[in-house]
Parts: C-alpha cells; sequence; structure tokens
C-alpha cells in the first residue's frame, strides 16, 4: 500500500560535502527536505521507491533496476567519502514486473551503482537499512508517463508491504543565465507549481514537449508518473519550496495520504 510520496530535487549541491559553500545557499529547499525526512519516518514505509529520469534509461522503456544490493556514492562530483549500500526489495519488485509487463512497455535491468537521480534523495532522505526500488523514467511523452504511473499505482496498492514513493526531479534548467535574468524558466516553474498545488495533471499535460526539452525539465517524467500514480487517491499537496538560485528549478513538495 501506498503510505507517503513526495517530490523533491536531486542536485548533488544539495549535499554538503559536494556543494560545500552553495548549499548554505539552497536553505528554502534544504529546509523543505528536511520536513519530507521527518514525514518519511513517521509514514514508517516498509520500501522507498525512487523514480529517476537519469542514470541506464531506455528510449521506450520504463525499467525497475534489481541488483542483490544497491552500492554507489558521489565520488563522480568529487566527493570520494560518501559511499552507501542498499537492498532492493525484491519481492516487490517481482509483483510488480509480473503485471507491468502486460500493460506498459517495461522491462528490468541490473546494475549495482545508482545514478545520482536516485543517490540523492537517499542520502538527503533515508538510512540504509531502507529497501529501495529504483525505478527509471523513459523518452517518451508525458501522457505515456501519467499512464504508466496510473498502471503502477495498481502494483503498489496490491502489495501488503508500506510503500513510499519519491520522484526525483528537477526543473527548468538554464545555469548559464543569472536567477535575474531568467524570466522565462521561472515563469515556467512557477506553473508546474500551480499545476502540483492544485493536482492538476491536466495543465502538466498541456505544456508542449517542444517546451519542456528547451527547458531542460529532466524532473517533467518523474513528475508525471507520480502524478498518475496519484490519480484517483486522496492526497493533500503541499509545496514546500521553490528555489532557482543557480540557474536550475528546484520545486520541492510532499503528498498526505
Amino acid at each position: 500500500m501506498l503510505v507517503y510520496a513526495a517530490l523533491t530535487p536531486h542536485s548533488p549541491i544539495l549535499i554538503p560535502e559536494v556543494g560545500r559553500e552553495h548549499t548554505k545557499k539552497l536553505k528554502k529547499t534544504l529546509a523543505a527536505i528536511a520536513v519530507i525526512k521527518q514525514e518519511l519516518a513517521a509514514a514508517a514505509p516498509d520500501t522507498l521507491l525512487i523514480i529517476s529520469p537519469h542514470g541506464a534509461l531506455f528510449a521506450d522503456a520504463f525499467t525497475i533496476n534489481l541488483a542483490h544490493e544497491y552500492t554507489g556514492g558521489l565520488s563522480e562530483f568529487g566527493n570520494f567519502r560518501t559511499t552507501f549500500t542498499y537492498r532492493p526489495d525484491t519481492r516487490t519488485v517481482d509483483h510488480m514486473q509480473r503485471h507491468l509487463r502486460t500493460g506498459a512497455s517495461f522491462q528490468l535491468h541490473s546494475e549495482l551503482n545508482l545514478d545520482y537521480g536516485t543517490s540523492v534523495p537517499l542520502l538527503l532522505l533515508t538510512d540504509p537499512g531502507m529497501r529501495v526500488i529504483p525505478l527509471h523514467t523513459t523518452l517518451l511523452d508525458a501522457k505515456e508517463h501519467f499512464k504508466f504511473g496510473d498502471l503502477l499505482k495498481n502494483e503498489v496498492y496490491e502489495t501488503n508491504r508500506r510503500i513510499a514513493v519519491i520522484a526525483s526531479a528537477d526543473f527548468t534548467n538554464t545555469p548559464h543565465e543569472s536567477a535575474s535574468r531568467s524570466r522565462g524558466p521561472q515563469k515556467l516553474d512557477k506553473q508546474v507549481v500551480d499545476c502540483i498545488t492544485h493536482r492538476n495533471a491536466a495543465g502538466l499535460l498541456s505544456i508542449s514537449a517542444d517546451v519542456i526539452q528547451d527547458a531542460k525539465m529532466c524532473g517533467f517524467g518523474p513528475t508525471m508518473v507520480l502524478h498518475g500514480l496519484l490519480e484517483r487517491v486522496i492526497a493533500t499537496p503541499q509545496v514546500l519550496s521553490y528555489e532557482n538560485t543557480f540557474g536550475v528549478g528546484y520545486i520541492t513538495a510532499s503528498f498526505h495520504l
């Protein structure tokens, strides 16, 4: 069953050992993530399903990474001290894959090292004892992501495991422009914030694929999967913060079930 859902950024600079002095400029986002960490602990999930737009992506198939364990860290960002090991929820993944294959373009793959879109939320929100299901989005359009989320919901509710879902998402990405000058991207981010606040999936689906691609919104796919998963579910959204300090849109939101 679904016990909690949230949307968080995955920028490595949120990790102090990577961001260093830059991390201090994201106080609103870090405060919001601290709230989500508390709410996640209170929900007491058995398993955390993280939807990432990075890693081993397939153009036309959603994937779950199933390995005997997951290892990794942030060495690609210059942090060689922070490492982790997590374990999969093998039984739940097996249940999911049996059914998802019949209703969507879906497959399993196996990789020990987790991508940063999965690693950063894990490091910010959990302890290594948590069972993890790393799910990856595709290059398919927003509607297909929404439909997949709706299918995924059935599998989440059919298991007797307590499952929390995190959509790992960064939004408009214009790092070469100053935040004060990037009015267009910020306006687009705020449109997304408004849609999340009002559970307006139709509004999100109305944003054209060209606009999403031009804005380099890697988080749009995970956001649409999350909204599909929450379709017809009683959940109250709360946008906890929005920042665009470095030309990248960070939206942090929770959904209270």
